[in-house]
């Protein structure tokens, strides 16, 4: 199931930049730069609606379950409709099942600059397999403004 759902995502980049750190892409820098960012993301905040494991409406799976950082939670949670700062850094898990025994992958929004705007990146057990901002989540991120597709808030 994993790798059916993940040659669709990969069939899909036609991208601005789909370079990973596997390929030594131009992205590498910024791959460990959100791996870093998003270290420890398990202790982190979970924002009504998804709060736990929640049926999934995306590409990302049946069900998953999001963390926010202290950066971009802060902005959600003070409901001024202020952008995501630069640092903010979201984290998706995706699972086939709802109890999330059977984890597809792990993905990443994260905040790089503003010059970059923001970096996306997709790992499965543990490697990098996506990343940069491939038109696969931009296409959709690009409407913005709820916990799923938050670019602004």
């Amino acid at each position: 199931m994993s790798f059916v759902w993940m040659a669709a995502l990969i069939a899909c980049g036609d991208s601005k930049n789909d370079d990973t750190a596997a390929d030594g892409g131009a992205d590498a820098e910024l791959v460990a730069e959100a791996e870093a960012a998003f270290s420890g993301y398990e202790s982190w905040e979970q924002i009504a609606p998804y709060v736990g494991i929640q049926p999934g409406e995306s590409v990302h799976g049946s069900f998953v379950q999001i963390w926010y950082n202290d950066t971009a939670a802060e902005t959600i949670n003070a409901a001024a409709g202020a952008p995501l700062p630069v640092g903010s850094t979201i984290v998706k898990e995706s699972y086939t099942d709802e109890a999330g025994s059977d984890l597809i992958n792990l993905t990443v929004m994260y905040k790089a600059s503003d010059e970059y705007g923001w970096f996306w990146g997709t790992w499965d057990e543990g490697e990098n397999i996506i990343s940069g901002q491939p038109s696969t989540c931009t296409d959709c991120h690009v409407a913005g403004q709820d916990y799923n597709l938050a670019l602004t808030w």
